[in-house]
Parts: structure tokens; sequence; C-alpha cells
């Protein structure tokens, strides 16, 4: 710091500063509109932002083992899970391993499928696979409207009567197309980046994980170059 001014030393120094004719440019900011970014401002926002997030869980399967069940929200295999302040983990809801099922279905037979030099040398997880699927413009409207049916499910559900501030969700989707290896396994794959994507500003956050059930079953060894060509 430099040496303290004496009043009168100071008040001089202002009135010089104010004749300086670089002060007519100065401008006025006590009119601009500054932007405050959104900030958790109560405690009941830091609160909810500090709260586990949900979890949406993908299962792609093939028809041809048997399609997973729908859960029953009769029987309270709802999407919703314990209150996370019960502690004793008891309520509405279930925990993964106690559902294995699914909310909601989709059916990705009708994609078509992609060549079988394709099919023998790539699965769904393929980048190259999944380029060559979704070229065709039916398997990317088949998508988006799988995607837009799923979005439409997680609003709705977040906003339902039902969900409290302190609830988790669990959501099961499965995607089926006819082995589990290629169609179904590649829809989920870009379900989760775009779902992971379109949720990822929300609170509290969505955790969205990918289960492929049949990508392994079966291979080129064991007979899969003797089922039917549509099978994928």
């Amino acid at each position: 710091m430099g040496p303290k001014l004496s009043p009168k030393r100071f008040w001089a120094a202002i009135r010089n500063f104010i004749r300086r004719p670089d002060t007519h440019n100065l401008q006025d900011t006590s009119t601009i509109n500054i932007p405050i970014p959104s900030t958790p401002r109560t405690p009941q926002d830091i609160a909810v932002a500090a709260l586990p997030p949900h979890e949406l869980i993908l299962l792609s399967f093939g028809h041809q083992f048997g399609a997973p069940r729908r859960l029953d929200l009769q029987r309270g295999e709802s999407p919703f899970t314990a209150s996370t302040g019960s502690g004793s983990g008891s309520g509405s809801g279930s925990s993964t391993a106690q559902l294995p099922g699914v909310h909601i279905m989709y059916d990705v037979r009708s994609m078509a499928n992609v060549p079988r030099r394709i099919k023998q040398t790539y699965n769904g997880t393929s980048k190259t696979l999944q380029q060559i699927l979704f070229a065709d413009p039916k398997a990317r409207e088949i998508y988006s409207a799988t995607l837009q049916s799923i979005t439409e499910y997680i609003v709705l559900t977040v906003n339902s009567e039902q969900y409290k501030d302190d609830q988790r969700l669990l959501i099961f989707v499965g995607v089926g197309c006819e082995l589990g290896r290629h169609r179904g396994v590649a829809v989920v794959d870009r379900l989760a980046v775009d779902l992971q994507d379109a949720f990822s500003t929300s609170t509290p956050r969505w955790n969205v994980q990918v289960v492929h059930r049949d990508l392994w079953r079966g291979s080129t060894n064991d007979g899969t170059r003797k089922r039917r060509k549509g099978a994928g």
C-alpha cells in the first residue's frame, strides 16, 4: 500500500482526476444488465442438487431368447424407489436386483438389418455397424420415435403427483431385436448417449446404465450362420 493521503491532498487528487480529458470517456454502467448464472439459492434447492442421481437402465435383448417381462405397476413395481431419507430401503419401489423386467419395451425388428457380412464381422456396439444401420431413413425414423417416447415417459414420471423430491427414480427400458446382438444393441448404445445428454442439466442428475443381455449368446462357431437370414 502507498502512503496515506491527508483529506486535503485526497480531494485535490480527486479534482485533478476529474479534470483529466480521458475521464469524459468513462461509461455509466449502472443501467447495464449483467446476467447472473442460475445457481441453487434456497436450502431446499441445495439439498435436491446433492441427492443421488436417478437411474435409467437400458436393456437390449433378443426376442429369440425370450422378452423380459413387463413390470406390473399394480404389484408395486413402479419407477419410484424408497425416499433417500428413510434409511431402511423400504418404500413403494424395489432395488435393481428385485426388478428383472422393464417398465416400457420397444421392438426394433422392423428396422432393416445390416448386410450379412457386416453382421458376421461386427456386433451392435461397433461404430461401423451403427453407421450403416442408421444410414437407412426408416431406421432413423424408428430411432427418433423411440427416443421421443422414452423422453416423454421420463418427463411424465417426474411430473407425476406420486413423485417427491426425496425419491429416486428407477426406470427400466427394454429394446429388442431378433437375436439381441445387432439392431437392439446399436439402438441402446445410441439412446444411452442421447438420453444422458438430454438430461445432463436436470436436477437431480440421471445415471444411464446399459445392459446387453444377449450380446454374447451364440456366435459364428455354434451355428449362428445357420439361422435365418433376417435374424440379428
